[in-house]
């Protein structure tokens, strides 16, 4: 880290070391992470956009509202984990989508918990 810059009114620009960026303290234990590219825009309103990198934390549970990488029968999919009584819900972060019921017939799993975001800027 090599000091601040503003995303408002400009700051006085000095270069000033105060350490380095650490995946570990970001993120949680490295060995545990893996990274997906994510499609699509059902996250956005979460703030997770087409093309971001998904840092996700193997696990096989989750806790309600956790954002999860969840896998349904052969495909696997990002969003809010909603369990219920009966029932795990999957919710979207886009008003257009409606939640993915989880039925007993569907092979559910949590891959793992979403633990941030990378994302990389152009002006393509």
């Amino acid at each position: 880290m090599l000091g601040r810059v503003a995303a408002g009114q400009p700051i006085l620009a000095e270069e000033n070391w105060s350490g380095s960026l650490d995946l570990g303290d970001m993120f949680g234990q490295t060995e545990q992470l893996f990274a997906l590219q994510v499609r699509g825009d059902s996250m956005i309103d979460a703030g997770i956009l087409e093309g971001d990198y998904g840092i996700v934390r193997k696990q096989e549970t989750a806790r309600s509202g956790e954002i999860v990488v969840a896998r349904l029968n052969d495909e696997a999919t990002v969003k809010y984990y909603q369990p219920r009584a009966k029932q795990v819900e999957l919710v979207a972060a886009n008003e257009k989508y409606r939640p993915i019921v989880v039925t007993e017939d569907v092979d559910f799993r949590i891959l793992g918990t979403v633990r941030g975001v990378i994302r990389t800027v152009s002006r393509a």
